[in-house]
């Protein structure tokens, strides 16, 4: 009797854990199958995020385009007028002013090119159909941009190389940057930069040409502008 008893529960108690383990295959095949659909519908997912930003994004764009006209009627910066607010590095957008109305546009042998890769990529996002994560992103950071420093280029000595020693002497820009909040175009700030290369540099040993390292050295001096920008606006890392 007292066997049966035994055998009795143990039936019982299997019946309740049986019902328990369904529920527990059941949420975990839901779960897989939420996983799959997820990424199955993951492009999709990202072009419908894609397609509510689009309108924003275009929006930087054409606010950026816009301020061409009063970049070109501001008159030159003889001293710095420090923006008064304190600016963020993830809303803030640097570019040279004839990258305004065209991010994707080539640089002259006579300016630098001072585009703006976030730039670039948000107006190829707006205009194509964006298909992953990264290109989302891009469409997000551009959204979130406020400010932009304009590069108003002055003059602009380029580098000088040297082919026999493999250095050049230092190149020379002269430029204007004035910043403007882009919801308002209200102008927020303005300073005088003037950048150099390194006083003298050695060029890397190879085979490159005297257009190569002219290149180089131009990008060098591109770099030295953005720094001393961000030096300028406290937004540098």
């Amino acid at each position: 009797m007292v066997a049966e008893t035994s055998d009795f529960s143990e039936s019982r108690g299997m019946n309740r854990s049986l019902p328990r383990a369904l529920v527990l295959i059941a949420v975990l095949v839901c779960l897989l199958l939420a996983c799959k659909r997820k990424e199955q519908g993951g492009s999709g997912s990202v072009g419908d995020r894609a397609a509510k930003l689009k309108p924003d994004a275009k929006k930087r764009l054409e606010q950026l385009a816009a301020l061409a006209p009063k970049v070109k009627a501001e008159a030159a910066v003889s001293s710095d007028k420090p923006v008064s607010v304190k600016l963020s590095r993830k809303t803030v957008a640097i570019l040279g002013e004839q990258w305004l109305t065209d991010p994707n546009r080539s640089a002259s042998s006579e300016e630098l090119k001072f585009d703006n890769t976030l730039l670039s990529l948000c107006k190829h996002g707006t205009e194509g159909e964006p298909k992953s994560a990264d290109d989302l992103r891009y469409l997000e950071d551009c959204v979130a941009l406020e400010t932009v420093a304009v590069v108003r280029q002055r003059s602009l000595e380029r580098p000088r190389i040297k082919m026999k020693s493999k250095s050049y002497d230092s190149g020379q820009l002269k430029a204007d940057v004035l910043v403007f909040e882009l919801a308002t175009a209200k102008l927020l700030g303005a300073y005088d930069l003037h950048v150099s290369n390194d006083p003298e540099l050695k060029l890397p040993a190879g085979d490159q040409s005297e257009k190569d390292w002219l290149g180089l050295a131009m990008a060098d001096l591109v770099v030295n502008a953005q720094s001393k920008v961000e030096e300028k606006l406290g937004i540098k890392l």
